[in-house]
């Protein structure tokens, strides 16, 4: 591996706080997300019979589970992105002042956080898969063999897609961190 990845891989376990964190959050939010792609992916498989008003009422709940998982992916990953900054300013102002460039430090940090959430996206799938499961079974409406293929695609990639849109919602705070100051603080 490349010692970028290294590094990457050295501060994911270094931080076993924000690794647990991060992927139970974004697990969390995979799992609410394929749970609404799932129930609206069932609600437009079945058709007609005594299902068609229980399938229009299933449409909006699965809009609505799903948007809000995507909230949900987008106010965790900002506030743990941001404890992670705060608590490694001097890490990246060190990266600065070794001459790293504004794209490499924003690479270093992001890498981790894309790495976990990736990780975090593939439980949340599972879980998900067994969410919805238990969900059907209740409702007594349908079959996880229902779930097209497009639900398990589009819960992962919006919210890798979430998390890397929040990354850079936080890029100014990362590259506006003191040097000087970061650098003669306190540990």
């Amino acid at each position: 591996l490349p010692f970028r990845y290294k590094s990457s891989l050295r501060n994911i376990f270094r931080y076993k706080k924000h690794l647990l964190m991060t992927v139970v959050s974004v697990a969390g939010s995979t799992t609410l997300a394929f749970a609404g792609f799932g129930l609206l992916s069932i609600s437009e498989v079945i058709d007609g019979g005594s299902f068609a008003g229980f399938k229009d009422s299933l449409k909006p709940i699965s809009l609505v589970i799903t948007a809000f998982a995507l909230l949900l992916c987008v106010f965790v990953i900002y506030n743990l992105t941001n404890m992670n900054i705060g608590e490694r300013k001097r890490e990246i102002a060190t990266l600065a002042v070794l001459g790293y460039r504004k794209g490499e430090i924003l690479s270093y940090i992001y890498r981790e956080i894309l790495i976990m959430a990736v990780a975090g996206a593939v439980v949340g799938i599972a879980l998900g898969c067994i969410l919805l499961h238990g969900v059907l079974r209740y409702l007594d409406f349908g079959a996880l063999s229902d779930v097209g293929w497009y639900a398990y695609v589009a819960s992962f990639a919006l919210i890798i897609c979430f998390t890397g849109i929040t990354d850079l919602i936080l890029s100014p705070k990362i590259l506006g961190i003191d040097m000087t100051a970061s650098l003669k603080a306190n540990d």
